[in-house]
Order: structure tokens, then sequence, then C-alpha cells
């Protein structure tokens, strides 16, 4: 069994990518974007690396820091926060048990919709498993403030 403790909650992990998606939440939309993201990880050359990144998942969202010791040359914003608002769907891929991916919301009105699927390598199943466990506490938390 996989427990978490209270948020925040931080983890070490590498960013994999993110591509836009069609949808909102639940596997079918983040499905082709994580196999192209794993199939174009595959490809890449032994020598290159993943940015590593500090990865804190709390109560009003995800912040999220390229780690001192990083040393890829592949691009990633330095210091990145993304409201809880933002995300629609968190989630340990069922196909790449290491792998932590969400759907970003970068835009929603009545005409427009852009999504985006994000991943991110954990180092193992139980640290991307506690990533979503601590996700949903995230969310949990937010229904709560909503409500009142």
């Amino acid at each position: 069994k996989v427990t978490v403790g209270p948020l925040p909650q931080r983890f070490l992990v590498k960013f994999v990518g993110s591509r836009p998606c069609s949808g909102l939440w639940g596997s079918k939309h983040t499905r082709e974007p994580v196999d192209n993201m794993v199939q174009e990880l595959r490809q890449m050359d032994k020598k290159d690396d993943l940015p590593l990144i500090n990865f804190k998942i709390q109560e009003d969202g995800i912040k999220m820091a390229v780690h001192p010791k990083s040393c890829s040359s592949k691009k990633f914003s330095e210091c990145t926060f993304i409201p809880l608002h933002f995300i629609s769907y968190a989630v340990q891929d069922y196909r790449y048990s290491k792998l932590f991916v969400f759907i970003l919301v970068r835009e929603m009105s009545s005409k427009i919709k852009v999504t985006e699927c994000h991943a991110y390598l954990c180092d193992g199943m139980v640290s991307c498993r506690q990533m979503s466990l601590s996700m949903a506490d995230a969310f949990k938390k937010l229904e709560l403030r909503v409500k009142d």
C-alpha cells in the first residue's frame, strides 16, 4: 500500500515534455501525446539527459524549478507555478508506470479550448503513485475550499 504525508509534497523528477491534447480529462486524451513523447525519448541520444526538476505539489497548485544539478540542454522554464484551477486531470500513466502526466488547460471559453499533456519521469512506480495521490489530495482540498 502506498501512502503519502500531508501537503506540500516534494518530488525529484525529469521533465519528459508537453504536447497539445484534445480533451480535458481521461487517458483517451493523454494516450497519443504520451506515446509520442516516449517514442521521442527512446530516440534521444544516450549522452543527452532530461531536465531534472524539483516538483512540489501544494494545496493551491504545482511549483516546479530546475534542480541545481540538472545538466540537460533541453528547455524548461526556470521556475514555474501552475494553479490547481488550470489542471483538469493528473494521473500515473497506466502503460508507463513511472510517468506522471497531467492535462494543463491553457485557454477555455465557449469557442476555444487549448489543452496540453505534460509528462514527468519518476524514479519509480511508488514515487509516481505518491505524486498521483498527492494531486488527488490537493484536488480534494480545493473542492472543500470552493464549497466553503
